[in-house]
């Protein structure tokens, strides 16, 4: 008995639990218990059918309405029977009166309960100023997208007693309802269309303003359409400025320019979409740049003239049987803050060019690093964080770290502030002791690219060591990763102080072997060697003593048979009789050709 007791307080607990998070629950649950009593005994179908009309209608409002515009308040939905023309809910505001049926099948109730409401809930405030075919379209829009949650089986009932009815002789209704139906399967009607038709509506009405904005509308729904076209990589306009509609668009697509470069310039372009006067800014991202959005979003929260409205997850279906999610971040205009000018704000801080100041790094890319100046927003390229080379921003930088910087550039046009960690009391082109060309120095080598590897001497200073100058006859095989953390002797081979430019030679430490070369493999000398590399021009060759040498395309053509299709057949490791054609001293290159080809001709 105790257990039995237990049990039931633990489910009407469980029961306060959903309702206490969600109260439209409670039809939900009553549905639920009254579904088997009117299944069994037609007992309570109207209190079924109140239920199930109100909890699906008020769950689809909610999902697919208020969550994607969050700035409107909830309305309840609630049915009830009247049974007397004195029934007090009949003078009540809200009230709407409906005729429904007792049929087991509630689908063409819930669809008639929310096109009833629809024209009250939805842009109640703008429908006055917009022409009935707008009202219409944007209602059986909804209608759809409700039938399209209720199931494959309510399809039939939407077009036999509401689409068909509706579009039927009006083919501007059936134009304008297929456009709209474009914007819902794009994920964009109600978060971005329906987001602003209201925001519309409810300044009109504050205003006392009962002109026609139909033209304005049909133009703002243009636009939009232009997005949801939009094929991939496709470059289009995504601001709209006219006297209603002031609206911008940033997409964000995952990126090479996102990995290279990343927040700064998206923050440019919210800032040239505010000086242009846009009042609402929505950010849509795809699937792979959620994370993306997450890093963006912090950064424009520090934008005093920006306030964050909404963010929101949405599906698009533009392919059949397939979709993605999208999320829509809005961020509307703060009207004094945004008035207030970039030259403004840097009269306020008094900045200028040549100060020290201190930063917070907020965003490190590859290529640039994007800093809070005191409220102003600043960029810091990769060249501009050391006086010497650097393979991308986080060698010297990490985000949320605190650094003085110093004010390159204020460029008042894009409202950024350029900086610098290049101090002028730091250049080592100002060191007394700068080597001269023809001395002999030590470096450590800390980076390199594919032409060169870089050295750091003990000024400071950057010398270049181009890949041919590393070896006399191995330099196309070293692998330069091996330097790097090395000092090596360099021979400073160049030095022009204008362009802070420092070359140098390991090879030129020791004598030139090529002369010697040259005598050893005279033109007709016969060897044996192995296929080190095969390229579409050439085949690498390693021959006796670590020497390579180039056996060309045309030689291996030539030859015929396997050699033909040298791409395919060859492979390194391979052994190969060759005989020497020429040596380059100059080239330090020795060139072959296969020994069948010079006994054959």
């Amino acid at each position: 008995m105790d257990m039995i007791t237990g049990g039931i307080i633990g489910f009407l607990l469980f029961l306060i639990t959903l309702l206490i998070h969600n109260p439209e629950r409670a039809e939900k649950i009553k549905e639920i218990f009254l579904l088997p009593i009117f299944r069994l005994f037609r007992f309570g179908a109207k209190q079924y059918i109140a239920s199930k009309i109100a909890y699906t209608t008020s769950e689809f409002l909610r999902t697919n309405f208020y969550e994607l515009i969050p700035s409107l308040q909830s309305a309840k939905i609630r049915i009830r029977w009247v049974l007397s023309p004195e029934d007090p809910v009949l003078h009540r505001d809200g009230s709407l009166i409906l005729y429904l049926r007792e049929t087991n099948d509630q689908t063409r109730n819930i669809l008639i309960a929310t096109q009833a409401a629809l024209p009250r809930l939805v842009c109640a405030t703008l429908r006055p100023n917009i022409v009935p075919l707008i009202s219409d379209a944007i209602d059986l829009t909804l209608l759809r997208k409700l039938t399209d949650g209720l199931g494959k089986h309510a399809v039939p009932i939407f077009q036999k007693y509401f689409l068909t009815p509706a579009i039927e002789d009006r083919p501007d209704l059936t134009s304008l309802f297929k456009e709209l139906v474009e914007l819902d399967k794009d994920g964009i009607f109600v978060p971005i269309f329906l987001e602003e038709l209201n925001q519309l509506g409810d300044t009109l009405y504050a205003n006392t303003d009962t002109s026609d904005k139909s033209s304005e509308i049909f133009d703002f729904l243009k636009y939009l359409l232009t997005e949801a076209r939009r094929e991939e990589h496709e470059h289009i306009k995504l601001d709209h400025l006219s006297r209603d509609f002031k609206v911008g668009i940033i997409l964000l697509a995952l990126s090479l320019k996102m990995e290279r470069e990343g927040v700064t310039p998206y923050i440019k372009r919210l800032e040239e979409k505010i000086k242009k006067g846009c009042d609402s800014i929505y950010i849509i991202a795809f699937e792979p740049a959620f994370g993306f959005l997450r890093k963006l979003q912090p950064i424009i929260d520090g934008n005093h003239s920006l306030t964050l409205a909404k963010t929101v997850t949405v599906r698009e279906w533009k392919r059949p049987h397939s979709h993605s999610h999208r999320k829509i971040a809005l961020y509307r205009r703060t009207p004094l803050l945004a008035d207030t000018t970039f030259e403004d704000r840097v009269n306020a801080i008094k900045l200028k060019v040549a100060d020290s100041v201190e930063c917070q790094v907020l965003d490190v890319s590859e290529e640039t690093t994007f800093l809070d100046v005191k409220g102003l927003s600043g960029v810091a390229y990769k060249s501009d964080l050391s006086w010497t080379t650097l393979n991308r921003c986080s060698d010297v930088l990490q985000a949320n770290e605190k650094r003085k910087f110093l004010v390159k550039h204020i460029d008042i046009k894009k409202a950024l502030v350029h900086l610098t960690l290049r101090f002028p009391e730091t250049d080592p082109w100002k060191s007394p002791t700068l080597p001269k060309v023809g001395q002999t120095i030590e470096v450590t080598i800390f980076t390199y690219n594919p032409f060169a590897l870089f050295g750091r001497h003990e000024t400071g200073l950057e010398a270049t060591i181009p890949r041919p100058e590393t070896s006399w006859t191995e330099f196309d095989e070293m692998d330069p990763a091996t330097f790097v953390g090395k000092r090596v002797r360099i021979l400073v081979t160049e030095r022009v102080d204008d362009k802070r430019i420092l070359t140098g030679s390991i090879r030129e430490l020791t004598k030139n072997p090529w002369p010697a070369i040259n005598k050893k493999f005279r033109p007709g000398t016969q060897l044996r060697g192995i296929v080190a590399e095969v390229t579409p021009l050439f085949v690498r060759v390693e021959l006796p003593g670590k020497l390579f040498g180039i056996l060309p395309k045309e030689a291996l053509i030539k030859a015929g048979h396997e050699y033909k299709d040298f791409e395919a057949n060859m492979v390194r490791g391979q052994g190969l009789d060759v005989t020497v054609t020429k040596v380059f001293i100059n080239r330090q290159r020795i060139r072959l050709d296969l020994t069948r080809n010079v006994t054959r001709s």
